[in-house]
C-alpha cells in the first residue's frame, strides 16, 4: 500500500536522548543529548557529522529501530506522535547497509515492489512507473543485472544505493529517511541523487531526512536545513546557506572560497580539533533557541494523518501471489537456496553408495552394515538443511525491512515461502534417494512412501532451520540447527535406546522428528526387500545340526559357508530381519506405522513454522519499533567530553593525547624540500619506485552460447612513482574495483590480460607480497581486538627492525593519533 501521497507533514522532534548501559557501570552513557529538530514536506533536512556523531544513531531513533539503547523524547507527527502504526502507513527508511534479493535484477526488484506498494496499477501502468524511477535514479543502463552479493557478482555497491532509495520511492511515502544514500557513489552520481531527492521532496511533497558523512560542496548546495552533530550534540541546526552567517557569528568564520560543510566538520571532529575547541561550538550553539537558524517562518502541522483515508490496500492474496512468484524465482536463481543441496544430497548418498556397496548382496553378513547404510543415506543429507538456514536468515534481513516498511504482512512472505518449500523438498528427496536404490538394489516398488517420508522429513526441518534463522546473528541460528540436529541425530535411536536415556534428555527421543521417520523408513525399504539367503525354518528351540546349534523361537536358524556357526542371523524376509533388528535398535518392528510417524512429523514441521511466523510478526510488528519514552532529568548519565581535559585528576589513568589535525602533520617548506632531493636522488640512481601497468585488460565469459564476452576494462595503461598518488575515477560501474582487483593480483571471475611491472620488470604475485599492500573496499579486521592490538601485531610482523617494546608503542601512538583514532583506541 502506498503512503497517503501528496499530504502536508511536519516532523518535529525535541529533547531526544538516547543512552546505553556501561558494563561494570551503575550510570549510562549518552549518545544523544537534547536533539531539536525539524523538517517539512518539499525540503531537506541533512544530517551531518564525523564519525562516532550520533548520525545513524539519531536516525535510528526517528525510525523508531530498536537498538539496544533506551530512548526518550518526543517524535511527533503533524502534531501526533510517532508510532510503529503510523511509521507503516507514512515513512520508509533506507538503511545503510542494503538489504536487497541477491538473484534479483533491478528490474524485478521495482516490479514486485510496485506489485505490493501500488496495486492499482494495470501492467502497462506499472511498467511506466518502473522505469520512470528507474531512470530517475540512474538505473536505465542496468535494468537486467541482478543485484548480487559476496558470492555472485552484480551491482556496484553505487548502484546498490541508487536501488535502496528507488525501492523506498516506490512506496510514495509522506516521510522519506536516509542513511547516506551518497555513500560508495561518485561525485556526479551523488549531486544527481541529492538533486532527485530534492526534486521528490518538492513535486511529491515528501519530507525528507538523510544522513551524509562529509559532503562535497555541490551536494551540500543541495540541501534545504542541515544539522550538525558532534558528540551526540547539536553543533548547528538551520538553512544550509545560513550556516556561513552563523559560523562568522559565533567567532568562526569559514575563509572564503571553503565549503561550509568541510569547515564545520573540521571545528567538530574531537580526533583532529582539540576538545577545548569542539565544545565552544557546541556551547555555542546550546546557548541558542534551539529553533532552525536562518528560518523565519514557522510551520504549521499539517492534518492529522491517522484522519487522512489510506490508498487502496494490496489484499492478503495478492501479496501472496506476489510473493510466491517472487520466492519461486529466487529458488531457480540463487544456488545456495536448492541447487547446492540438490548436488550435496546426491553426493553423499554416491558416496556411501560406493563405501557400502558390498550390502547389495541378500545375505546375513551384510544386513547389519546395511542399516547403517540406509541410515545414513537419511541422516547425513539432511544436515545440509543447515546451509538453508543461512539463506533464510538473509531473506530474513530484507523481508524485515520490507515489513517494516509496510510493503505486505510477514505471513503473507511466510506461506510463500511454504509454498515453494514443498515441491522442492520432494525433488531433493529423489536426489537422496535415486543413488541409494541404484547402488544398493534396493526394491523400486517401496520407492513411493519412502520418497514421501523421505520428503516430509526433510520439510520438518526445513521448518525448524527457517525458524532459526530471524536471530540477529546468523552465526546463532547456524550454531542453534547444528547443536539440535544433532541431539536428533544421536537420540533417533539408532546409536541410544530411549530408555536408556535420563530425563529431561529422553525429550529428544519423542519430540525430533528423525525417529519417527526412520521407523517408517526403514520399515518402507524392507518390507519389500527380497529374501536373504542363509536361513532354514525348523522348530523354536530345537537342536538344528551337529554344530549345536539351537533354533530361534522365530523359527529359522542361519548357515553359510562364511558363517556355519550362524552367528549373524536376522532372518529370511524383511519383516522378520526388523524383528530381528529391533532388539539392537528398539524403534524398528514389523509395522511401519505410516500414518501416526508421518502425522508426528508433519506436527513438528508445523509447530516450527507456526514459530517462525509468531517471531515474524513480534520482531516486525509488535516489537518492530520501538517509540521514545517520555524525557527525564533525574537519570545520571556519562556524556562524552564533559570529563575535565586534565587527565590527571582520574587516578591516575593514562593520559591520550589528541590526534593530529591537518596543521599538525603540515610539512614544512624545508621538510618538503629535503624529501624532493631526497626522490630525485633515488630517481638518478634507479633505487626509486615505479609501478606500472600497460595494455590491461578485463572481460567476463557470457553465460549465453553466441553472444560476444564482456569486456570490462580494455587497453589500460598507467603508472606512478614513488611519492606520488595515483587516484582512479570513474562513475559507478566503471571498471575502478575490478582494475585494482587485477593491479592486486585478486582473482574474479574473469579473464585478465596485459603487463604489470614493478621499477621495469614483470611483477609476480609473490614481488606484490614482498612489495606492495592492498586495503579493500570492505575492512576485514578481528572483531575482539582494539586499533591499538591490531598495530602491535602488525608492527610485530611488519617490522622486525624494532626490537625495543618502547619504540614500537611509540610507532604505534604515532600512527593512532595520525589517523584519528586516539578516541576509539582501545575499542574492540
Amino acid at each position: 500500500m502506498a503512503a497517503m501521497k501528496g499530504e502536508k507533514v511536519r516532523l518535529a522532534f525535541e529533547r531526544l536522548h538516547y543512552t546505553v548501559p556501561v558494563k561494570g557501570s551503575a550510570v549510562a552513557k549518552a549518545l544523544l543529548t537534547d536533539i531539536k529538530g525539524e523538517v517539512t514536506s518539499g525540503h531537506v533536512l541533512a544530517i551531518l557529522g564525523p564519525s562516532g556523531a550520533g548520525k545513524t544513531t539519531l536516525l535510528n531513533m526517528l525510525t523508531l529501530q530498536q537498538s539496544g539503547g533506551t530512548p526518550t523524547g518526543y517524535i511527533n507527527v503533524n502534531g501526533e506522535p510517532l508510532t510503529t502504526a503510523l511509521y507503516d502507513r507514512t515513512c520508509a527508511y533506507v538503511e545503510q547497509t542494503d538489504t536487497l534479493w541477491a538473484s534479483l535484477t533491478v528490474r524485478e526488484h521495482l516490479a514486485y515492489a510496485t506489485s505490493l506498494f501500488r496495486p492499482e496499477l494495470d501492467e502497462d501502468a506499472k511498467a511506466v512507473a518502473v522505469n520512470s524511477l528507474s531512470t530517475a535514479v540512474g538505473l536505465e543502463e542496468f535494468m537486467d543485472t541482478r543485484a548480487g552479493n559476496e558470492i555472485t557478482r552484480g551491482l556496484s555497491s553505487g548502484n546498490k544505493r541508487r536501488l535502496s532509495v528507488a525501492l523506498a520511492l516506490v512506496k510514495q511515502p509522506n516521510i522519506l529517511f536516509l542513511d547516506e544514500p551518497t555513500s560508495g557513489v561518485d561525485s556526479a552520481s551523488a549531486v544527481r541523487m541529492m538533486s532527485f531527492l530534492q526534486k521528490v521532496a518538492a513535486e511529491q511533497n515528501v519530507a525528507v531526512v538523510c544522513t551524509i558523512h562529509q559532503p562535497p560542496a555541490s551536494v551540500f548546495a543541495g540541501f534545504d536545513n542541515t544539522m550538525v552533530l558532534s558528540m551526540g550534540k547539536i553543533a548547528y541546526f538551520g538553512k544550509a546557506s545560513a550556516m556561513g552567517d552563523y559560523l562568522t557569528r559565533i567567532g568562526k568564520p569559514p575563509p572564503a572560497d571553503t565549503n561550509p560543510a568541510e569547515f564545520i566538520l573540521d571545528l567538530v571532529n574531537k580526533d583532529f580539533t582539540s576538545l577545548v575547541g569542539v565544545k565552544e561550538v557546541l556551547d555555542a550553539w546550546a546557548e541558542t533557541s534551539g529553533e532552525a537558524f536562518g528560518c523565519d517562518d514557522k510551520v504549521a502541522d499539517g492534518k492529522a494523518l491517522s484522519l487522512v483515508e489510506r490508498g487502496v490496500e494490496t489484499s492478503f492474496g495478492k501479496q501472496l501471489a506476489v510473493l510466491t512468484d517472487r520466492s519461486f524465482l529466487v529458488a531457480r536463481r540463487e544456488p545456495l537456496a536448492y541447487l547446492v543441496r540438490l548436488v550435496a544430497n546426491f553426493g553423499a548418498t554416491l558416496f556411501f553408495g560406493i563405501i557400502y556397496i558390498e550390502t547389495r548382496e541378500k545375505v546375513q553378513a551384510q544386513i547389519n552394515s546395511r542399516t547403517f547404510f540406509l541410515m545414513f543415506c537419511m541422516g547425513i543429507p539432511m544436515q545440509f538443511i543447515l546451509v538453508s538456514n543461512f539463506i533464510y536468515h538473509y531473506q530474513w534481513l530484507s523481508l524485515k525491512k520490507e515489513v517494516k516498511d509496510g510493503m505486505y504482512h510477514p505471513t503473507a512472505a511466510a506461506v510463500a515461502s511454504w509454498i515453494v518449500q514443498a515441491p522442492m523438498m520432494f525433488v531433493l528427496a529423489f536426489s537422496s534417494l535415486l543413488p541409494m536404490y541404484v547402488i544398493g538394489d534396493l526394491e523400486w516398488s517401496s520407492f513411493g512412501i519412502v520418497l514421501v517420508i523421505y520428503a516430509v522429513a526433510f520439510w520438518s526441518f526445513e521448518g525448524l532451520a527457517q525458524m532459526l534463522s530471524v536471530f540477529s546473528n546468523v552465526i546463532i541460528g547456524l550454531f542453534a540447527f547444528l547443536n539440535l540436529y544433532f541431539a536428533a541425530f544421536l537420540f533417533c535411536g539408532m546409536f541410544v535406546d530411549p530408555e536408556d536415556v535420563i530425563w529431561p534428555i529422553r525429550t529428544f527421543c519423542y519430540f525430533m522428528p528423525l525417529g519417527w521417520a526412520l521407523q517408517s523408513y526403514m520399515y518402507g525399504l524392507m518390507h519389500a526387500m527380497p529374501d536373504h539367503a542363509g536361513t532354514v525354518a525348523c522348530v523354536p528351540g530345537a537342536i538344528v545340526n551337529t554344530t549345536g546349534n539351537v533354533c530361534t523361537s522365530q523359527g529359522f536358524y542361519c548357515y553359510s559357508a562364511e558363517d556355519p556357526s550362524g552367528a549373524v542371523c536376522y532372518g529370511k524376509d524383511g519383516d522378520t530381519i526388523l524383528e530381528s533388528l529391533s532388539v539392537q535398535f528398539t524403534i524398528f518392528g514389523a509395522e511401519g506405522h505410516y500414518a501416526r510417524n508421518i502425522l508426528f512429523i508433519i506436527a513438528f514441521g508445523v509447530l516450527t513454522r507456526v514459530g517462525y511466523v509468531t517471531l515474524c510478526y513480534v520482531k516486525t510488528k509488535l516489537y518492530g519499533g520501538q517509540a521514545p519514552g517520555a524525557p527525564s532529568n533525574s537519570v545520571a548519565v556519562a556524556i562524552e567530553g564533559d570529563e575535565s581535559d586534565d587527565n590527571s585528576t582520574r587516578g591516575g589513568n593514562k593520559v591520550v593525547p589528541r590526534s593530529k589535525s591537518g596543521a599538525d602533520i603540515t610539512l614544512s617548506e624545508l621538510e618538503k624540500s629535503a624529501m624532493d632531493a631526497s626522490a630525485a636522488t633515488r630517481k638518478a640512481d634507479g633505487t626509486g619506485v615505479v609501478f606500472a601497468f600497460k595494455n590491461v585488460s578485463y572481460s567476463i565469459a557470457s553465460k549465453k552460447k553466441n553472444e560476444p564476452d564482456t569486456r570490462v576494462l580494455q587497453n589500460v595503461s598507467g603508472s606512478v612513482k614513488e611519492g606520488e598518488i595515483l587516484a582512479i575515477v570513474g562513475p559507478s560501474g566503471a571498471g575502478k574495483t575490478i582494475l585494482l582487483d587485477v593491479l592486486t593480483f585478486n582473482k574474479g571471475p574473469g579473464a585478465p590480460s596485459g603487463e604489470i611491472s614493478l621499477n621495469g620488470e614483470k611483477m609476480k604475485r609473490s614481488d606484490f607480497v614482498k612489495s606492495a599492500i592492498y586495503v579493500p573496499r570492505e575492512d576485514n579486521l578481528w572483531p575482539t581486538m582494539s586499533p591499538r592490538q591490531h598495530l602491535l601485531f602488525a608492527f610485530k610482523v611488519y617490522r622486525s627492525d624494532l626490537t625495543s617494546v618502547e619504540s614500537r608503542d611509540a610507532e604505534v601512538d604515532d600512527l593512532l593519533q595520525l589517523t584519528g583514532f586516539t578516541s576509539c583506541a582501545d575499542t574492540m
